[in-house]
């Protein structure tokens, strides 16, 4: 087993002597459920090309559950109905499973369609691909109790929730360089606890993206594309919670709904090509927002309504049939942003009961400019924004731009001068790879 051990050595990036004993499959165990039986505390079971049947329970802390490195296609481990599903028992920490592919579901014990069920332990899923085979209520990884869990390059396709969490609110699920799609609800759904998601794919689900519902769920989304989902990029209910920041809203039906006294921080997003809305917010919601590019979206860009408070600064509105919008008791205070060449109106308020503030703004080439009762405030002007290169959708500022230094007076640039106006300032540098431009 020397060169077995050597080879998992590199493969787990560890040396030797850290490793444990090597249960090999089909090499000394028929199944993986023996192999894992015979493991201990830091053993590792390596599981060779093939397909083999059988769900199997991780109730060992600090073992490895390894395919062929590289190759998650290569150990496939299909799932039934009429068995359990894979678990991670509670208060078993440390355990790995990488780089093998799972597909169905089995029946956990409330009898919900479940491919890996997790209450209270905490797994590392490195490589691994969750596949469905069509259950509309299944779910391919569910999290529960004091589970921690952390999803490193992989796949969620095809359940009706990829990813449920459902935590104690202390504890935090990480995914990284994943893709959940194709899930007949929602890629990733969030009941209760504190998810973080970085680089990473959340696209072409039947609702959203990623669902957060209730006050004691939290989402931070970094780096991420959410991108032609049914309904919504990034849906947020019930007063739920989420951070969305570097990211890319694309193709959606809208970009973000958030609605029922809920809190959304988004920063330096890419709203694009979402033929609803961009942003939806209601019923006594929150938006704090910065640095946002809304672009060629549906009516309208931001529509804030039925007591929700939305605060938008330095953003780029442009290329929507609408700009932005605030009815039914709905309060939009909109500072240092650029409203260009939305079809009908730039600003609009519907009804004397609700709030559309400007400052600082440039409002410019609407069928309308403002319509309603729309408070002008200081620093509001009325030309054209003259971006670097709007048809291929660089709305930084030219050199011509009035918007350069026509930002809050009280307020300063990177660069020491006043404030530019828009997301996009002069001289702009951007901090991360452009997703959308560099494919997805």
């Amino acid at each position: 087993m020397r060169g077995l051990g050597c080879l998992l050595a590199w493969a787990l990036g560890g040396p030797l002597s850290a490793l444990g004993a090597v249960h090999g499959v089909p090499a000394e165990f028929s199944t993986i459920a023996d192999a894992i039986a015979a493991a201990g505390p830091g053993d590792t079971v390596w599981v060779s090309p093939g397909t083999w049947p059988g769900s199997f329970s991780l109730s060992v802390p600090e073992i490895v559950v390894s395919g062929s490195v590289g190759d998650a296609g290569a150990v496939v481990i299909p799932l039934y109905p009429g068995q359990p599903p894979v678990r991670v028992e509670p208060k078993v920490g440390n355990v790995r499973i990488q780089w093998m592919r799972f597909v169905g579901s089995g029946r956990a014990e409330d009898s919900l369609a479940v491919a890996l069920d997790v209450e209270g332990g905490s797994p590392l899923l490195w490589g691994t691909e969750w596949i469905a085979t069509g259950e509309a209520d299944s779910v391919g990884v569910r999290l529960a109790g004091a589970a921690e869990a952390e999803f490193d390059q992989c796949k969620l396709s095809g359940y009706g929730t990829n990813l449920w969490v459902a935590t104690v609110r202390d504890r935090t699920t990480r995914v990284m360089g994943s893709v959940s799609s194709r899930a007949r609800v929602d890629g990733i759904r969030v009941e209760s606890g504190r998810l973080g998601v970085e680089q990473s794919a959340l696209v072409r689900n039947g609702q959203s993206g990623a669902l957060v519902r209730s006050p004691r769920a939290w989402v931070d989304i970094g780096q991420s594309v959410l991108a032609e989902n049914g309904f919504y990029g990034l849906e947020v209910a019930d007063q739920g919670k989420a951070r969305i920041r570097e990211s890319q809203l694309v193709g959606n039906r809208m970009g973000i709904w958030s609605s029922g006294h809920t809190l959304v921080l988004a920063e330096d997003l890419r709203i694009v090509n979402n033929p609803s809305e961009g942003i939806h917010l209601g019923e006594g919601g929150e938006l704090r927002a910065e640095g946002l590019l809304i672009w060629n979206n549906g009516p309208p860009g931001i529509h804030v309504t039925t007591g929700a408070v939305a605060r938008v600064d330095g953003c780029t509105i442009v290329d929507n049939r609408e700009g932005v919008l605030a009815r039914h008791r709905g309060e939009l205070y909109m500072h240092n942003c650029i409203l260009s060449d939305n079809w009908e109106f730039g600003a609009r308020v519907l009804d004397p009961g609700s709030v559309l503030r400007l400052r600082y703004t440039d409002v410019w080439a609407s069928d309308v400019l403002v319509y309603g009762d729309v408070e002008i405030g200081p620093g509001v002007f009325y030309e054209p924004p003259r971006f670097l290169a709007p048809r291929q959708t660089d709305f930084s500022l030219s050199a011509k731009s009035p918007c350069i230094d026509a930002g809050d007076i009280k307020r300063k640039d990177e660069d020491g001068t006043r404030l530019d106006v828009g997301a996009r300032p002069y001289r702009f540098q951007r901090g991360a790879t452009d997703l959308l431009e560099g494919g997805r």
